[in-house]
């Protein structure tokens, strides 16, 4: 074997690591894109249900409507609280981890399932008063939803 021929496998092996590196960081730079996506349709949903909520509140008694939110493929339900209810009322919701941040977060009234990230997937809204507390299904990332001004207060039939 020449000298020269030995020069071209190194180079070859450095073009195949250069590649793979490529290809690494290529993928984790998508993903973490998708993961600000899903992000971003949370924050979304959250803004768009409290205008809609607070649209309700300001109708006259009695006004009602349904609504279409759309929401990340893994929110399997969304939960809503009565005030005075405990976590333990939810007989929706299976996964324990989300039962026991329930227990400790009884300030919100409003929470995506499963909770993955406390600072985005739980949230206290305004003019939200339900009779009782209840999980309303995700399907396929679409949540439909009916409200319902009852003298001043805005539920979620």
């Amino acid at each position: 074997m020449k000298k020269g021929q030995t020069q071209m496998i190194f180079t070859w092996i450095f073009i195949a690591v250069v590649a793979g590196l490529i290809f690494f960081f290529g993928f984790k730079m998508i993903k973490n894109i998708s993961d600000t996506g899903e992000d971003v349709r949370i924050v979304k949903f959250w803004q768009n249900f409290e205008k809609k909520s607070n649209e309700f509140y300001y109708l006259d008694s009695g006004s009602q409507g349904n609504e279409t939110f759309y929401l990340p493929g893994r929110v399997q339900s969304v939960c809503l609280r009565k005030d005075s209810d405990g976590a333990n009322k939810f007989s929706d919701v299976s996964d324990v981890k989300t039962k026991e941040l329930l227990n400790n977060l009884n300030t919100f009234n409003v929470f995506l399932n499963p909770i993955i990230d406390s600072n985005l997937d739980i949230k206290l809204v305004d003019n939200l008063n339900q009779d009782v507390s209840k999980c309303f299904n995700v399907n396929n990332g679409v949540l439909e939803l009916g409200l319902v001004n009852e003298d001043g207060d805005v539920k979620v039939a």
